[in-house]
Parts: C-alpha cells; sequence; structure tokens
C-alpha cells in the first residue's frame, strides 16, 4: 500500500489543486487484506461474544464485494453452527412473476434489502437494515450481536447497550420489505430478517457509525 496518494485523477474536474497530497503515516499501512484482518480483530477467538470488543471494530471498505469477502471470512473463524436462512422474493403482479421466475429474484442484490442468503451463527455481529422501533433506538443501521437463533425469531443485543439498559434486547422476526428503485422495473418484495453481518461495511453503510474504545 502506497504511502502517499495524490489527486491527479481528480485534478481535470478541479477538485484539487495540484499540490494536495494525503500523507498517510507508515503505521497505518498494511500490505494485505489479511494484515487488515488481523491487525483490527486482534485476539478474535478470546472475544467472541465481548460485545465491547466489537463496538470499537469493523473494517470499512469500498465495495459489497470486498465487504462480502471479508465478512465470508470472519464467519469461517466464529465457532459455532451455523444458520442459513433464505428469503422469500415475489414481485408486484402475476404478469411480472411470469416474467421474472423465482430464481431470478433470487439472485438480485438490491439497494436497502437483505441478501437472498443470510447465513449466521451466535454471537455474529450484524447491523439492521430498516427502522424497527426508532423510539427505543432500534433504526436502520444500529449493530447487534446475534444471542439467539429461532427458525421465525432471532434474539439481538445492541452494541453500547449497558447491561441494565431495558432497550439492549431485539426480538427480530423476518419481515417483507420492498424494493421500486431504478434498478429493476418491477417493486420487488423479499421476505428475510432485515440483517446484514457486520464485520466489515462499505464507508457508504458505515455513514453515522461510531467505533470507539
Amino acid at each position: 500500500m502506497s504511502r502517499r496518494f495524490d489527486a491527479a485523477g481528480l485534478r481535470a474536474t478541479n477538485q484539487f489543486p495540484e499540490e494536495d497530497i494525503v500523507e498517510v503515516p507508515s503505521e497505518m499501512c498494511l500490505d494485505s487484506k489479511e494484515e487488515v484482518v488481523d491487525a483490527v480483530f486482534e485476539d478474535f477467538e478470546a472475544n467472541i461474544g465481548n460485545a465491547d470488543y466489537f463496538k470499537s471494530r469493523v473494517i470499512l471498505a469500498a465495495t459489497n464485494e470486498i465487504v462480502n469477502q471479508v465478512n465470508k471470512e470472519m464467519m469461517e473463524r466464529l465457532p459455532g453452527e451455523e444458520h442459513t436462512f433464505f428469503s422469500i422474493d415475489t414481485v408486484g403482479d402475476l404478469d411480472s412473476a411470469t416474467m421474472y421466475p423465482t430464481e431470478f429474484l433470487n439472485s438480485l442484490t438490491l439497494s436497502g434489502l437483505p441478501e437472498h442468503e443470510l447465513k449466521l451463527k451466535v454471537n455474529t455481529p450484524v447491523i439492521l437494515l430498516k427502522d424497527m422501533d426508532i423510539k427505543r433506538g432500534h433504526c436502520n443501521g444500529t449493530r447487534y450481536l446475534v444471542k439467539k437463533i429461532g427458525q421465525y425469531v432471532l434474539v439481538l443485543h445492541k452494541l453500547g447497550a449497558k447491561e441494565d439498559d431495558e432497550n439492549k434486547v431485539l426480538l427480530l422476526p423476518r419481515i417483507p420489505m420492498r424494493y421500486g428503485g431504478r434498478k429493476f422495473p418491477v417493486e420487488v418484495t423479499r421476505l428475510q430478517f432485515p440483517l446484514k453481518i457486520a464485520f466489515a461495511l462499505t464507508t457508504n453503510k458505515a455513514k453515522g457509525q461510531s467505533a470507539y474504545a
């Protein structure tokens, strides 16, 4: 990883003067994804289930591809039984249903919707993708640890919440979430737990997040 990043690619738009250079301290530079993961999640095995440990740690990446790869690798390191949940995907009307088979709908990755396939273990860090109870602080973007896994309901503990916080626990069912954006010509409804694994997040999804010791 280079220590010096200039604005050469952006100079044509006049967003930065030519002399703008960001100096990255050498102690912040690592040579591989594996080194970054090991540095952020130091002593990972000794801290499984430790909410204070996870509230101060998250890896940020520019793309979902990198985020999904890191999350997959960290899930493999997390001990315990893995539970897999598949969404039920539908479209708005009968005519569209014949045009878009279930297998195709399952393959879609759409903004704001959980993945078709969600793999979880107890003590997985996750991020909520939908406002569930704003008054109690269970909002889109809140991070949790998965504490119990049922077929229809998950028990989540909010990261950063005090032990005596009555709003620490969220009982989360599968819920229908809808996408009607430009990426797809008809409304898609996905019935799934509104979660994403959160060892790593995209920089966009991490807006408003805080990680502190």
